[in-house]
């Protein structure tokens, strides 16, 4: 009786058994279409760069007000979009950039990123 209970309690499962999350392969190839002509950006002194005013100044000191649109992922990213490759890759060669005395530093966006992400800034 011991064995049996002993061969349970190793082969108990906790949580709910959902099944497993499949995604499919368009949804994929979507995000990687709409994403392929955009930066990923990080303020360096979040307390001294609104993000807001990021993604407002930066396409503006690059000349591209209208073919470059940026927005807020989250408390430390903003993405920029860019219309062409030719604008994408003109603010690549820009970079390092520089708002409010601090740098912004950036990337282009990848499928799997790396753990290092946007953690230091090639000068």
């Amino acid at each position: 009786m011991a064995d049996e209970l002993w061969d349970e309690l190793q082969h108990l499962e906790f949580g709910r058994e959902d099944p497993a999350l499949f995604i499919a392969h368009a949804a994929y190839a979507t995000v990687e279409s709409r994403n392929r002509l955009s930066l990923i950006a990080r303020p360096l002194s979040p307390r001294s760069q609104n993000r807001n005013a990021v993604i407002a100044i930066l396409p503006k000191s690059w000349g591209l007000t209208s073919r470059v649109h940026g927005r807020v992922l989250n408390i430390t990213f903003v993405q920029f979009l860019s219309q062409s490759e030719v604008d994408h890759l003109y603010v690549l060669k820009r970079e390092p950039w520089l708002y409010n005395s601090w740098f912004v530093t950036a990337q282009r966006w990848e499928i799997n990123l790396a753990f290092e992400f946007l953690s230091n800034i090639d000068l």
